[in-house]
């Protein structure tokens, strides 16, 4: 019993400080309020607590996302059943293409980023940033020596020798023109 008094005055003292920050040193009226024993009444807070603990979030929501990457990963498996590639989003919205032999523990980079944009600028003659490249679907063919890709609503095949980009149709079992929805490669790189 002695403990729940303790505790209540000391949540008194932190609220009323709180609430002078608040009011920024301005006198407040407090109202004491006689509880009955038993259960807690239920809490209610006011449209001012509420907008206050909105703006926090908003503000910690803020600062979380330009600090935290890698939270996710929407694995695109490849029929092997053993490997599988996908998309981080690091700081300032840098794009890279990861792939994974899970059975071996193994995980590289998909590709060479700066390679493949610059074989990208050559074939579509228009410029790819590096940083910014947008894959929507990646099919490995040939064992990984070919990579068949959609970028921007249009299918490509690279070369992983040479990084050749040359324009292709899409692979069995796509859209030509659909970039919203992954689909499951064919083969896997190295092996």
């Amino acid at each position: 019993m002695r403990y729940n008094y303790v505790f209540c005055i000391s949540l008194a003292a932190l609220l009323s400080a709180d609430l002078q920050a608040q009011s920024g040193g301005k006198s407040v009226k407090t109202i004491t309020v006689k509880q009955k024993p038993g259960p807690f009444a239920p809490y209610r807070p006011s449209r001012t607590e509420m907008l206050s603990r909105y703006r926090k979030a908003a503000a910690l929501d803020s600062t979380a996302r330009n600090l935290v990457y890698k939270t996710g990963v929407q694995a695109t498996w490849l029929p092997d059943g053993e490997s599988f590639w996908y998309r981080n989003t690091l700081k300032d919205s840098v794009v890279e293409y990861v792939y994974v032999n899970a059975a071996t523990g193994v995980k590289q980079k998909a590709f060479d980023h700066s390679r493949l944009a610059q074989a990208l600028t050559t074939a579509a003659g228009k410029p790819y940033d590096v940083k910014r490249l947008s894959i929507s679907n990646m099919v490995y063919e040939n064992n990984g020596q070919q990579v068949r890709f959609q970028s921007e609503g249009k299918w490509w095949s690279l070369d992983m020798g040479t990084y050749q980009v040359v324009p292709v149709t899409s692979p069995a079992g796509f859209p030509e023109r659909n970039d919203s929805a992954r689909r499951i490669g064919v083969g896997r790189p190295g092996g």
